[in-house]
C-alpha cells in the first residue's frame, strides 16, 4: 500500500531543506573565517620571524639608514591601504604587521638592555634553547661578569 504525500508534507520537507542549506552555508562561512585566521596568524608570525633570525644573524640590515623590518612594515602597510596588491591588500597587511612587530620587540628589548645596564643590574639572559631541546646544566662558563659580581655580593659583606 502506497504512502500518500500531503502538500504539507511537502512544504515541511522544502523548509527543512532550505534550514540545512542555510547550516550548511554558515557552516563554510565560519570554516573559511577560521582559515582566514590561521593564515593571518602565520604570515605575521612567520614573517616576525624571519626579521628575529636577520636580527640575530646579521645584527639587522638596514635600507637607506632605516631598519629593514620598519622599512617593510610601513612600505607594506601604506601598499594595503593604497589597494597596490591586486587582491593580496590583507595579506600585504599581514607581512606589514609581522615586520613592525619584530622592530617593536627587538626596539623594546634594546631599550630594557639599555636601562638595566644604566641601573647598574644585571642583564637577564633569555633561555637559548629550541622547542624541544632538553635544558643544559648551568655553569659559570654560562654567566655574565655582572652575573658573577652579583652572585658573589652578598658573600663579600
Amino acid at each position: 500500500m502506497a504512502k500518500s504525500i500531503s502538500m504539507r508534507d511537502v512544504d515541511k520537507l522544502k523548509n527543512r531543506l532550505a534550514s540545512l542549506k542555510r547550516s550548511s552555508a554558515k557552516a563554510r562561512e565560519k570554516a573559511g573565517e577560521s582559515v582566514e585566521r590561521l593564515l593571518m596568524s602565520a604570515e605575521v608570525g612567520g614573517t616576525a620571524f624571519a626579521f628575529g633570525q636577520v636580527q640575530a644573524r646579521y645584527g639587522g640590515v638596514n635600507i637607506l639608514g632605516v631598519p629593514a623590518d620598519l622599512g617593510v612594515g610601513i612600505a607594506a602597510n601604506v601598499m594595503s591601504i593604497l589597494g597596490v596588491g591586486r587582491g593580496m591588500e590583507t595579506h600585504l597587511a599581514n607581512i606589514g604587521n609581522g615586520a613592525l612587530a619584530a622592530y617593536a620587540f627587538k626596539t623594546g628589548h634594546d631599550m630594557g638592555v639599555k636601562s638595566m645596564q644604566a641601573a647598574g643590574k644585571a642583564i637577564p639572559q633569555r633561555p637559548t634553547r629550541l622547542l624541544g631541546e632538553e635544558d643544559s646544566e648551568v655553569s659559570g662558563e654560562s654567566l655574565s661578569d655582572i652575573d658573577l659580581e652579583n652572585l658573589a655580593a652578598p658573600i663579600a659583606d
